[in-house]
């Protein structure tokens, strides 16, 4: 797997676009503008995951100390079930392997409309070695389970993760005062259960 940061001037620039609409429910987007600024901190890395020419996905990660948090992770349908999801995530943690690698997923409810998915995706991540950290994060819609890969991760290392990536100059934005997307999580975790 090769990858490359993503900026507007990558080629696929406008595949992954189409990628990110179609991979996330509306309420768990942060408008692409704002992801690419974000992209200007140190920890903050966007890429792009080919095998050889062919765009198989993509991955947003931010990075505290010793962990990395999987904000985005996306292949495109086009490659999928071809075993790039996991060499996407075998690719972060062979680059972080000094890291625990955080993630958090839609709580899997039988009452969920999207249970089958829900179950598919939790079931990806525990086929790929990652653990219930036991805790989860709630936003104003979404109840979220908090899956992890490497030593041990805590409630005390979610809380102390966020401040880095979503500072109080971005939730002035005016068009953030009242988010239900991604951005709402971090301001929610002091709901943690």
């Amino acid at each position: 797997m090769r990858e490359e940061l993503v900026t507007t001037k990558l080629p696929d620039y406008p595949h992954l676009i189409e990628i990110y609409k179609n991979s996330f429910p509306q309420s768990e987007k942060i408008p692409m503008w704002l992801l690419l600024i974000m992209t200007k901190r140190k920890c903050v890395e966007f890429l792009a995951f080919y095998d050889e020419n062919t765009f198989c996905g993509f991955t947003y990660l931010i990075h505290n100390d010793r962990t990395t948090f999987i904000l985005y992770l996306a292949t495109d349908k086009k490659v999928r079930s071809k075993g790039y999801g996991k060499k996407i995530l075998q690719s972060i943690s062979d680059k972080y392997s000094f890291n625990n690698i955080v993630l958090n997923i839609e709580t899997v409810d039988k009452e969920s409309d999207n249970y089958e998915q829900r179950l598919r995706r939790q079931n990806f991540y525990l086929n790929n070695d990652f653990k219930q950290a036991g805790f989860k994060i709630y936003d104003k819609k979404n109840i979220y389970d908090v899956l992890y890969k490497g030593t041990s991760f805590s409630k005390k290392g979610l809380t102390a993760f966020f401040p880095k990536f979503c500072t109080p100059s971005i939730l002035k934005i005016p068009r953030f005062n009242n988010l239900n997307s991604r951005i709402s999580v971090h301001i929610y975790l002091n709901k943690l259960d």
